[in-house]
């Protein structure tokens, strides 16, 4: 019977042994996943900020080809407008 208590004892010790084990395991797992989980967070607001600053260049880019193609519009319907003047004369 000692001996059976001997074993148990025995056992229970390992076992509450493994269990610290398992739980410093679980902490620095969790560690580790919160630490990800804050990079991805950064690496997302980047991602959105870079987003939205692309956008606003490209439309920046695009209202300057529609002044440009507006400038060209005008000059198109000036040159027919001349010649039109002067083909009636």
């Amino acid at each position: 019977m000692k001996f059976e208590i001997d074993q148990l004892s025995k056992n229970l010790q390992n076992c509450k042994k493994e269990n610290e084990t398992l739980k410093s395991d679980l902490n620095n797992l969790v560690e580790l996943f919160e630490a990800e989980k804050e990079r991805n967070n950064k690496l997302l607001l980047q991602f959105e900020e870079d987003k939205e600053n692309s956008s606003k260049e490209i439309l920046e880019v695009l209202e300057v080809v529609r002044q440009e193609k507006q400038k060209e519009m005008a000059k198109c319907e000036q040159q027919v407008s001349d010649l039109c003047s002067n083909s009636s004369i």
